[in-house]
């Protein structure tokens, strides 16, 4: 799953990754596209590990994001989930 959302002339991905930021999770990030090359994560979401989302953890590396990219990304993040 690799996804875009863009919001007027900025464009933002959606990517998996299965990392050991805090511990051995999956997850997913959110970082945008400037000069068609991707930037850092913004945000990302930890699934806890028993599949329940009350055990998951949102990162966020960035506070200013337009609210339609974040509600988006959150919307995606609970599908995948």
């Amino acid at each position: 799953m690799t996804e875009e959302l863009v919001y007027g002339v900025r464009r933002f991905r959606m990517l998996p990754y299965h990392d050991a930021v805090r511990g051995d999770r999956q997850a997913i990030e959110l970082a945008e596209v400037v000069d068609n090359k991707l930037g850092p994560a913004l945000m990302t979401v930890l699934f806890a590990d028993s599949g329940d989302l009350a055990g998951s953890e949102v990162l966020i590396n960035e506070g200013c994001l337009p609210w339609p990219v974040v509600s988006g990304f959150m919307v995606r993040a609970a599908q995948e989930q």
